[in-house]
């Protein structure tokens, strides 16, 4: 018999995405702040010298799911293949769990196989029909352009503010289908639940009204992640020249900025 849900514990996974893990205010970063965060590592166990089991995408997102390492998943770089093995969701569905994927996927294939999980919501760019954007598109105004409606892309290098009310911002999405599960969920049973966030992926983009520093009205250049790292962290081999990298601008930003160098670095470019 199984024991009652009383006696088992509920698991709440937040992912965040290509997040350095220095980023954090508990951390000690300068410049970020991140409370809630902050909050969660200052009340549990933080581990500060975790580390990925692997450094590309889609194998570090195979381990998750499956708990295995790449050398015995077998997927070692961003390729699309199908998965028939054992996952966490899937071993804790047959325990009696209560399992739901809600946010940006995890780039399984194909696409819409659940793998162990009972539901899933998810954004996911090859999938024809992804469930953030047939939201957004019935939400937002005429002529909005979606996500991608500033004409930063995914892995750019460049940032933009938010170009529409800050409730159809993919965070904010993902928030409410989590607090949506939590109200609906079966509760004679624990739950997994996995959250999962695009920020802070390479597409950083402010908030209206966001302000940066040296811009006291919040309308300077815009904000880009290099501007927010640490420049006490030594940079890679692979690091373009800072001169190489101010060249990488688009007509936007030359033309409605005055040419302010808007910096980058490829630690965030994964």
């Amino acid at each position: 018999m199984l024991a009652s849900a009383v006696e088992r514990p509920n698991f709440l996974i937040f992912m965040t995405e290509q997040h350095r893990g220095d980023c954090l205010g508990i951390d000690g970063h300068p410049v970020l702040l991140t409370p809630n965060m902050d909050e969660i590592g200052g009340k549990g166990c933080r581990f500060s010298r975790a580390y990925s089991s692997c450094p590309v995408c889609v194998p570090a997102r195979r381990s998750f799911l499956t708990g295995q390492f790449p050398s015995t998943h077998g997927f070692f770089g961003n390729c699309s293949i199908e998965w028939d093995g054992p996952t966490l969701a899937g071993e804790l569905s047959k325990a009696g769990y209560h399992t739901s994927w809600v946010g940006r996927s995890m780039h399984q294939t194909p696409p819409r196989k659940r793998y162990g999980f009972d539901h899933v919501v998810m954004n996911d760019h090859r999938e024809p029909f992804d469930d953030y954007e047939e939201w957004m598109a019935a939400h937002q105004s005429p002529g909005g352009g979606g996500y991608h409606g500033t004409g930063v892309m995914h892995n750019d290098w460049t940032a933009r503010p938010w170009h529409m009310d800050e409730s159809l911002h993919h965070t904010n999405w993902t928030v409410n289908l989590a607090l949506d599960f939590l109200r609906k969920r079966d509760p004679c049973c624990p739950f997994l639940l996995c959250v999962s966030f695009v920020a802070a992926r390479g597409r950083w983009r402010r908030w209206r009204g966001q302000r940066a520093e040296g811009e006291p009205d919040g309308r300077g250049p815009p904000l880009h992640p290099g501007r927010l790292l640490r420049s006490d962290q030594p940079r890679r081999r692979s690091d373009p020249p800072l001169a190489e990298q101010r060249d990488r601008r688009g007509p936007y930003d030359r033309q409605q900025h005055g040419g302010h160098p808007v910096l980058g670095s490829r630690r965030d470019a994964r």
